[in-house]
């Protein structure tokens, strides 16, 4: 089934405005024919297909200005080098746009056709003939005027519509740049709060590197006290193992009790022999500060009998 379309052409001197949802630019062109689903334009400019064009129009008989968005389906190369021949279809028509283009479409298709000039009378005479040339010639520069105001009248209304587009672009651009302002300053406020949140991490890692220097110090020192008290620690078990060392070469010394009491008899020899010679014992380390004698509680021996009682070691616990 073929699909029905209602065209209504409009003179060429139907001017018109339209602008490019991408710059949103104002731009002059002139309407071919209109109809429920499109709109044919002539535009100085080539448009692509597929690129979205709001077109600002009157109706004849209509002074409202009407406003509708189409998208460009066909463009054609320009006429004479001037005009470009565009179709667009509707995308965004408001109801009201809509019926009144409805109804304008309605009258047109439905108005009875204009009719046919009478003949004129096989016979006139001159007279007659220059009443109606002039007639006509009145006709005709009344027809003109008409047209010329009329003219004057749609391009009046163009530019109103015309104004009153710029006006909702600028309205919706100074919408734009509000909630841009808002944007911003709710940008500015996260900013400055990033800031200080910044500041106050810097600070908090300005305390912990001096924490961290605090722990460093403490460590070196724990690490300082570690070192001396395992130095201490070290020259603790070397003089245990002297010790050790020195018991057992005491212990070779003793090892015998014969050795022993051969020890304690040649001690006691030697001593005898020193005190009834006078002179002082071998081992002057052993009795130095006693003029080479032994002290009883305390008091000199010189003179006096000491007695040495050798004992068994076998016998001590």
């Amino acid at each position: 089934m073929q699909e029905r379309r209602t065209t209504i052409r409009i003179g060429q001197r139907c001017r018109t405005q339209y602008c490019s949802s991408e710059d949103l630019l104002p731009r002059d062109g002139r309407i071919t024919d209109v109809s429920e689903r499109g709109v044919g334009l002539l535009v100085r400019e080539a448009h692509r297909i597929g690129e979205i064009l709001t077109v600002g129009f009157s109706l004849p008989g209509d002074r409202t200005t009407l406003t509708a968005t189409g998208v460009v389906r066909w463009s054609n190369p320009p006429q004479k080098g001037r005009w470009y021949p565009v179709g667009l279809d509707w995308m965004q028509v408001e109801e009201t746009t809509r019926n009144r283009l409805q109804q304008f479409l309605s009258r047109a298709r439905n108005a009875p056709p204009p009719p046919a000039p009478a003949a004129a009378p096989a016979r006139s005479t001159r007279r007659t003939v220059v009443i109606i040339a002039i007639a006509i010639a009145l006709l005709l520069i009344g027809g003109a005027v008409w047209l010329w105001g009329r003219s004057l009248q749609w391009e009046n209304q163009q530019l109103q519509g015309v104004v009153e587009q710029r006006e909702t672009v600028i309205g919706h651009l100074m919408l734009q740049g509000t909630q841009l302002r808002q944007a911003l300053g709710t940008t500015k406020t996260y900013v400055a709060e990033s800031i200080a949140e910044i500041v106050r991490l810097d600070q908090q890692t300005q305390k912990a590197g001096i924490q961290m220097d605090a722990l460093t110090l403490q460590v070196e020192r724990i690490q300082d006290s570690y070192t001396q008290v395992r130095e201490e620690r070290e020259s603790l078990m070397q003089h245990v193992l002297n010790l050790e060392q020195d018991k057992v070469d005491l212990a070779k010394q003793l090892a015998t009790l014969q050795a022993l009491r051969v020890a304690v008899q040649d001690a006691v020899d030697a001593r005898r022999i020193s005190f009834w010679r006078g002179v002082r014992p071998l081992d002057e380390g052993m009795l130095d500060g006693n003029g080479g004698y032994l002290l009883r509680n305390g008091r000199s021996t010189f003179g006096v009998t000491s007695r040495i009682r050798v004992h068994d070691l076998e016998s001590f616990p």
